[in-house]
Formats: structure tokens, sequence, C-alpha cells
């Protein structure tokens, strides 16, 4: 079943649809290779590198259901679940919004967030395998802007290197053989920038592969429980679709 997930009360965001085409998963080499804890490591491209920097981390939706719309206080975007197989790939192609600082809300917790991603896992289970871009205001006037891959209920890795307007290609695709997660951020504007992860389910934890999700959020939830959302304008995501293992399945999302 695929479902809108419309955005509620708590936090409004604005989307376009999804075009119906394949999207790209580029297997660039990278170069100069970082360790992630035991099992992980990215491959980070074209200039891009690691930045040490705390940003909280995803909010399950806990979405409420009704017909093929669902809503929820943090996630808006588009999910597909409910297959009697698992899922192996997610992409989208999109464009890194540009916030808006000036008319953000910066509350108490001193800072407003917003982030785009793809990801496998979250919409019913415990873990998210998830990658994509988040926005930053700490002022009215101060930006940051970050690619960033998440292993829930692991920390994100937070990546400098992308900018507002840069076009991009997030993608995560499961290898059943490996039992691994590959989690990738293609710059299509600085032509080759980015990173490749690769990183297995986190520790004691079970990664079903149950659902498939192209989605923009407020990172570690909307207020009054976390941080508020950064005016980013609207993201539209085009070439987005999922595939399913066991057969060449897929689906996209219109």
């Amino acid at each position: 079943m695929s479902s809108r997930l419309a955005a509620g009360a708590v936090v409004a965001l604005a989307l376009s649809a999804m075009s119906a085409s394949a999207a790209v998963a580029s297997a660039a080499a990278g170069h100069g290779m970082a360790g992630h804890g035991t099992a992980g490591t990215i491959s980070l491209r074209g200039g891009w590198r690691l930045a040490h920097v705390k940003f909280p981390g995803t909010t399950l939706p806990h979405p409420r259901i009704t017909g093929g719309t669902a809503t929820s206080g943090y996630w808006s975007g588009y999910a597909d679940t409910g297959h009697s197989v698992a899922f192996r790939f997610v992409a989208a192609n999109f464009t890194v919004p540009n916030a808006d600082c000036a008319t953000s809300t910066i509350g108490k917790s001193g800072q407003a967030l917003a982030g785009t991603w793809v990801g496998l896992d979250g919409w019913t289970s415990a873990t998210v395998e998830q990658v994509g871009f988040a926005e930053q205001c700490t002022s009215s006037t101060a930006q940051s802007y970050y690619a960033w891959y998440e292993m829930y209920p692991d920390a994100p890795v937070m990546v400098h290197g992308p900018k507002p307007g840069d076009a991009v290609v997030a993608s995560v695709y499961f290898d059943s053989s490996a039992g691994t997660y590959t989690l990738e951020v293609n710059d299509l504007t600085q032509k080759g920038a980015g990173f490749t992860a690769t990183e297995s389910c986190p520790s004691k934890s079970t990664c079903a592969n149950s659902s498939a999700e192209v989605i923009t959020a407020v990172p570690g939830g909307g207020v009054p429980a976390g941080y508020d959302l950064a005016d980013f304008g609207a993201v539209g995501y085009t070439r987005s679709e999922e595939r399913r293992v066991g057969k060449e399945c897929r689906s996209r999302w219109s």
C-alpha cells in the first residue's frame, strides 16, 4: 500500500508530488575511507568532509491513517508498506532547499531545522536506514547545510559539502547477501561530490525492511516536544522509486 503522508497541525510542510520515472543509483568509487563504528565505512567525494556537530535524531511518525492518507506531526511525503516481501532499494532526486532563517522561528532549542531524506523502515518498525540533507538556522542570518545518514536508533553522521540549490540524488540499497546497507548521496551540481556509506543494522536492533519512504521532516520532532521547523519553502521529489526483495517489482509514486 502506498500512502501519502500529510503533515499534522504541529508541523506544516509544503511538498509537491513525485513524478514517475526511474531513479539513478550511482556506485562511483570514493576517496578517503573513514571508519564509523565497528561495522561501517564512509567514502567522501569532491572535498566533502565529516561534520563534527551534534544533530537531533529521527522521531518516528506514529501516523494516523485514513484510507491512503496518513497524518504525522513530524514526517511529510510518501511511504510504501504492507507488501508480503521486504524492500531493498529506495531513491529520489530533489533540490537542496534554501532555508529562510529570517522568517524561521528560533525557539527555546536555539535552532530551527528541516530535513529531506529517503529511507527504508520506520513506518511500523523501530529502525530507519536513511540518507538525506538538513538545513539549520541558529539566528535570523546564520545558515548551515549538511548531508547526513542515520541508522536509527544510532545517532546521525553529518557531512559538510552540500549547498542550497544543488541538484542531488539520494538512495538506500540493502544487500541481502551481505546483510549491509549502502547509503549514498550524489551531488549532480557539484559533479561527483557526495558520499557512500556502508553500514549494518544497528546493534541489538532488527531491521525489517518493511517500508520505503521519501520524506521531508523536522529532525528531533516538532515543537513543543523538540525543534522548530525551518522555513524552507517547498521540496519537489522527482524520479522516485522503490524496489522489493525477491522480485523485479518497482513502485513509483506520483
